[in-house]
């Protein structure tokens, strides 16, 4: 797993479907498991303790994990 994610940081992304299905479908899930996480607050990001992190700043964030979300294919 090591490597791949080294060839990711290469090529600045995440190409997940680059991955071994099981490798792609265990990395997908996890995005998924963090990112509704953030977005329920079961999971805390950090956003509002960041010095940008005024009320717009963090809708913006909350917008993009959302699309972020939608764009996960199901697994």
């Amino acid at each position: 797993m090591a490597t791949e994610f080294e060839v990711a940081k290469a090529i600045d992304g995440l190409i997940v479907y680059n991955f071994r299905p099981e490798l792609a479908a265990r990395i997908t899930r996890a995005i998924r498991e963090v990112v509704t996480g953030i977005l329920s607050g079961r999971v805390r990001s950090g956003i509002g303790d960041q010095r940008y992190g005024d009320e717009r700043t963090a809708q913006e964030y909350r917008k993009g994990l959302q699309q972020l979300l939608e764009a996960i294919p199901p697994v």
